[in-house]
């Protein structure tokens, strides 16, 4: 009789969860608040200029528990989820934008998202994400969903 098959539960650098993302079209997530303009108009801006095999997912219109998120983690941060068949790779907050930027064709903007994964330079952009999402609600884009609670 065959073994069952062992499935990480996590792997160290980012978070992999077992289950299986329910992506559209065999697309990645980028799980992002649909309440926020700022959220959105920054998903359409990365749709714009930066396409790859990912769509916006606005985390109010899908069953983010799915994926293995719960409602904390999806109002704290915007989450990249990529199904990897028997494990879900997750990377929250500017980690996720970097790896979107990563994944994408445009080669000019790849050193740059590669320093979200450096240690030094990843403690960085995760303080800019933070000051950037504090103040989501003053910048272009915000409607009054934006501020966080």
């Amino acid at each position: 009789m065959a073994r069952p098959r062992l499935i990480p539960a996590t792997v160290r650098g980012n978070l992999v969860f077992r289950g299986s993302a329910r992506t559209v079209a065999g697309k990645t997530l980028l799980v992002t608040d649909g309440d926020c303009g700022f959220c959105q108009a920054s998903a359409t801006f990365l749709q714009k200029h930066f396409a790859g095999n990912w769509v916006n997912q606005p985390s109010q219109s899908f069953d983010y528990t799915t994926v293995g998120l719960t409602a904390e983690d999806v109002a704290k941060q915007v989450w990249f989820v990529r199904d990897s068949g028997d494990v879900d790779e997750k990377w929250g907050g500017a980690q996720a934008v970097a790896k979107l930027l990563l994944e994408q064709r445009r080669v000019w903007i790849k050193p740059l998202a590669v320093l979200a994964f450096v240690p030094g330079f990843r403690e960085i952009a995760q303080w800019l994400y933070r000051v950037v999402s504090r103040n989501r609600g003053k910048l272009p884009g915000a409607s009054s969903s934006c501020e966080l609670q």
